[in-house]
């Protein structure tokens, strides 16, 4: 019994490697961490600006949409 046990561990861990991605040999990835740029807070705060105009603007007409 132990010795079946073992190789069902063995096939579960195998299929987990390979779903992940493990290739034997290959070189490891590296994680990079984004950071905000100056783009993203332009971008951020146009949003902001427009969704704001909107909401007064439609506050103004009384508009229901």
């Amino acid at each position: 019994p132990i010795f079946v046990l073992v190789f069902k561990r063995s096939i579960i861990l195998s299929n987990a490697m390979e779903i992940r991605g493990y290739v034997l040999g290959a070189k490891r990835t590296k994680m990079i961490v984004y950071r905000l740029q100056k783009r993203d807070f332009l971008i951020i705060s146009s949003v902001l600006l427009l969704f704001c105009l909107n909401f007064f603007i439609n506050q103004k007409l009384n508009l229901k949409i």
